[in-house]
């Protein structure tokens, strides 16, 4: 038996036929009086004419299968990731093995499809497991080992491998006594919290792991799990897949992100939820006695994210005081007609999305080559960044002095000693000379305008940058969308 297996191996050509994806029997040279190949070892390489396998059936098969849910966990490859490994397998060959189990390939399905597509051969090598299980946890391991992927992607595969992980123990838990029959909502209502609560911990245990086997943070996954359940196909796909969509008005490009789409489905909610009245109101004269009565109607935040009005009356017609979304400003301020924007916008994780809105409308409102400055926070400085290059040209970043401003920690208050300035222009700059140096709101002023510039600050809040420009001789656009602010602005400033 052995000489026979060494003429086997000598001429496998004459006992094997040439590699096919479908499944069929070995031929056999019965001239020859010798018996069918077993499956091929475990661990061993072989070219894929020689590889053979056993079916369920103990029938004894070549070639490698598909197997639908092994194909299912690989994360499709990009258009020209997919282009660039056909063009090296096409000129070097298949240089990894493809890895199977019992026939069904674990690893390589794309450059399997290659060498099928141009029948260039390659090596199989068979790997040893103990179920469809472990597979799936290997498989899985192995694509998070892969640099190109997105959070999303990262975070759908660590998910699938805490499940299967948590698995038999997960279903005991679920048959417990209330699933049996008893129905949770018939229990009092202090045991019914509790069962509450024990599952919204073991939740926050889950995005925690989650969280560790993806890299990301458990507040991303449960991002990405808010985000999964109210997005259509389309929309996970490209956020999955890493797609560049259409961004901003310079014919840029981005790819979705977890944090970006969580905002934007949250910003929808909440107009969904928010009562019709509450959303549009009509124009009406301030008062003091107006005001109190709707503090007592509704709450403060409602009121004044919703109301618009047109300019306030000013006396100097150098000076515009306006309420407005900043999303709306556009519509109240002529194109190309902005010396400078200075401004310091909400800085909160909520309040991103208002730098998109910021940097649409310093490309309409400022004129060629025009500076825009913007005093940001730290915290989500590159989102900030992101959505105004979405728009504008990037220049510099200064840092503000705010050693005077003081901010509360979990453990205790802290002093922030400065804050970023960012400096973008509408095109090529066209500003002066400064230095980096931690400067003033009166130095930024200065540095970025002339007497006689119009100045816009499209969130004045308290009026802090509009005082020193009108000081200095300058120009002003106020605006802001809560009203109280502005009525109080206008008093200040005529």
């Amino acid at each position: 038996m052995d000489l026979m297996d060494g003429a086997m191996k000598q001429q496998p050509k004459q006992i094997l036929k040439t590699f096919n994806t479908k499944e069929k029997p070995m031929e056999v040279d019965i001239s020859k009086n010798e018996e069918p190949r077993q499956s091929t070892p475990q661990k061993e390489r072989v070219l894929s004419t020689e590889y053979a396998y056993c079916d369920q059936n103990s029938n004894l098969c070549d070639g490698v299968r598909i197997h639908p849910e092994f194909q299912k966990l690989i994360h499709p490859l990009a258009k020209e990731e997919l282009s660039g490994l056909e063009n090296n397998i096409r000129k070097n060959g298949c240089l990894d093995p493809i890895k199977v189990w019992k026939g069904y390939i674990v690893d390589g399905h794309h450059r399997h499809q290659i060498c099928e597509k141009h029948a260039i051969s390659f090596e199989v090598l068979d790997m040893d497991f103990e179920d469809e299980c472990d597979v799936n946890i290997w498989m899985i391991d192995n694509q998070l080992g892969r640099r190109n992927l997105t959070d999303a992607a990262r975070i759908e595969y660590a998910s699938k491998k805490v499940d299967l992980i948590r698995g038999a123990a997960h279903q005991r838990q679920e048959d417990s006594r209330f699933q049996k029959g008893n129905d949770l909502n018939k229990l009092d209502s202090k045991t019914r919290s509790f069962f509450e609560r024990k599952k919204e911990k073991r939740k926050i245990l889950v995005n925690a792991a989650v969280g560790a086997i993806a890299g990301v943070g458990a507040r991303t996954v449960a991002k990405y799990n808010y985000v999964k359940k109210h997005s259509d196909e389309d929309t996970l796909k490209n956020l999955t897949e890493g797609t560049l969509i259409p961004f901003g008005n310079k014919g840029k490009k981005k790819k979705l992100s977890v944090d970006g789409l969580y905002r934007e489905l949250r910003a929808k909610e909440k107009n969904i939820v928010q009562p019709k009245e509450n959303m549009i109101q009509k124009s009406f004269t301030v008062s003091a006695n107006r005001h109190s009565n709707c503090d007592k109607a509704r709450p403060e935040e409602s009121q004044v994210r919703t109301i618009t009005r047109e300019d306030l009356p000013t006396e100097d017609l150098s000076t515009r005081i306006i309420t407005h979304p900043v999303a709306e400003l556009s519509k109240y301020v002529d194109p190309s007609s902005i010396d400078v924007i200075i401004t310091e916008p909400p800085c909160k994780e909520e309040d991103i999305d208002l730098f998109d809105h910021l940097g649409d409308f310093a490309r309409h409102a400022l004129k060629a080559g025009a500076p825009c400055v913007v005093i940001a926070g730290n915290r989500y400085l590159p989102d900030f960044i992101e959505m105004l290059h979405a728009h504008l040209d990037y220049c510099w970043t200064l840092s503000l002095d705010a050693s005077a401003r003081r901010y509360e920690a979990p453990s205790g208050s802290i002093i922030k000693l400065w804050k970023p300035v960012l400096i973008f222009s509408k095109g090529s700059p066209q500003i002066k000379t400064f230095s980096d140096v931690k400067e003033s709101i009166e130095n930024i002023v200065h540095t970025f305008s002339n007497g006689g510039d119009a100045i816009c600050d499209p969130f004045c809040n308290h009026g802090e940058i509009s005082k020193i420009c009108v000081e200095n001789g300058r120009s002003l656009i106020a605006n802001d969308i809560d009203i109280s602010k502005t009525e109080a602005l206008k008093g200040v400033l005529l």
